[in-house]
């Protein structure tokens, strides 16, 4: 199980990516590290929420604190999305009964060089953008 996986860890990481293309980029090493990835595809849906918080719910009753990687865009969908993230968590709260204070997210991103060192798919509005000139 990925949470016992942390047990003697500090931290339990989770990751979220906007982006199905990079998912594939972040396979093996989340796998060697047993961290959840899961692709938002823009907005996370509620039963994508309620998985990750569940997991984030069993870390934090075994001590960790709960960190969260989000890797978007740093357009302003991705930064919007990546601002908003724990609001959505926080929404579930009643129905979850988990409090997402502890949380940490971090987020990074796509920028034009890790486009192409990993020929991500990218349309031409994404390559114009002067965000991702950054």
């Amino acid at each position: 199980d990925d949470v016992s996986f942390w047990g003697s860890q500090k931290y339990y990481v989770q990751m979220m990516v906007e982006k199905i293309d990079v998912r594939n980029v972040f396979h093996d090493i989340t796998k060697e590290y047993h961290i959840p990835i899961s692709n938002t595809r823009g907005w996370s849906d509620m039963l994508s929420r309620n998985k990750l918080i569940q997991r984030f719910k069993e870390a934090e009753e075994i001590g960790l604190i709960p960190v969260l990687l989000y890797y978007g865009d740093f357009d302003p969908a991705g930064i919007k999305i990546a601002e908003t993230l724990k609001k959505n968590i926080k929404d579930l709260e009643k129905a979850t009964k988990w409090n997402p204070k502890n949380l940490i997210i971090d987020h990074f991103g796509l920028t034009i060089d890790f486009i192409d060192e990993n020929n991500i798919l990218c349309i031409s509005s994404c390559l114009s953008s002067n965000l991702l000139r950054k």
